[in-house]
């Protein structure tokens, strides 16, 4: 029992464990609402930002499953992201901007945090009834996102309104980092219950050289060709739910190819790695953003390149 003071109040010592206790209680009292899938979040060092941010919908007495609390999470990010974007792209700090750098990283920031957007919504997508099946693409998605905020903030390095950039997005770190690691908590306790058997991977293989999902008919379009393979991805359809083939020919090709994300289902076949090649000399150093600088760079749906 607790020992009184003459003025009938705890000890020092006493006060201390008591207001411990009630800081453990309160937070036992928010993280109730979903005992299984925070247990992670407990020992990481984004528990308070977790805690903030769900809290609300414990408030309102709302008796929520596991996967709810995940949902509200990608809810709580995708409402900072959308806030981030604004401070971005509408506040007068980022307006009028006549640095080239700072122009550039804007612009590679628009495109990066627009990617962010289409994956935590990819998140959303997934139907309860699936989730036992999408934990690694859940997790692929969330961790592309978190790369894309850091990223942004990457390309304000060494330019005017870097620490501005950071600022905007820190929220969004800790709250996709709170998504990643409600799900990883939650497929963990599952996967203790043992209520996870084989899972279905973002890209399977079977016992032959093609992807498990590749169709028959899909091995059968490998006869197309390109001469250029930027001409060969302009003429592929937007946001096509077939398989587009583009079979590049042997030889050198001096380009910097880009596929875009609204180019679905490509596929791309060359004649082997020392066969067909792609090249292209850009780097930070001649002015091109890293980001920007890769030989061969997708932000598409679905790609499969095959240099046998």
């Amino acid at each position: 029992m607790a020992s009184l003071n003459p003025w009938g109040k705890l000890d020092e010592v006493q006060n201390e464990r008591l207001m411990a206790r009630r800081k453990t209680r309160k937070r036992i009292a928010i993280i109730s609402i979903s005992s299984i899938v925070l247990v992670s979040i407990i020992d990481g060092s984004v528990v308070d930002s977790c805690i903030s941010s769900l809290s609300p919908y414990a408030s309102k007495g709302n008796s929520l499953k596991p996967q709810d609390i995940y949902k509200k999470s990608i809810f709580v990010a995708l409402n900072e992201l959308s806030g981030a974007s604004d401070k971005f792209f509408k506040s007068e700090n980022f307006k009028n901007i006549n640095d080239p750098s700072t122009a550039k990283a804007l612009e590679i920031c628009h495109e990066l945090l627009s990617l962010a957007f289409d994956h935590l919504n990819d998140t959303l997508s997934v139907a309860e009834s699936s989730l036992l099946d999408a934990f690694d693409d859940l997790r692929t998605w969330l961790s592309s996102a978190g790369t894309y905020q850091q990223t942004c903030i990457d390309s304000f390095e060494n330019v005017t309104l870097s620490k501005a950039a950071g600022q905007n997005l820190k929220n969004f770190t800790e709250y996709t980092s709170n998504s990643l690691a409600l799900i990883s908590s939650l497929e963990n306790s599952i996967t203790s219950l043992g209520a996870i058997g084989k899972r279905r991977r973002l890209m399977g293989y079977g016992d032959d050289e093609y992807p498990s999902w590749l169709s028959s008919n899909d091995r059968k379009l490998l006869q197309k060709s390109a001469a250029k393979i930027k001409a060969a991805l302009k003429a592929a359809p937007e946001k096509s739910k077939k398989r587009f083939v583009i079979y590049v020919k042997r030889g050198i090709y001096k380009e910097n190819v880009r596929i875009e994300k609204t180019k679905w289902n490509i596929m791309i076949i060359g004649d082997g790695k020392y066969a067909t090649i792609v090249t292209v000399n850009r780097n930070f150093i001649d002015g091109t953003p890293t980001f920007q600088s890769a030989t061969f760079g997708k932000s598409l749906l679905n790609l499969l390149c095959y240099d046998s």
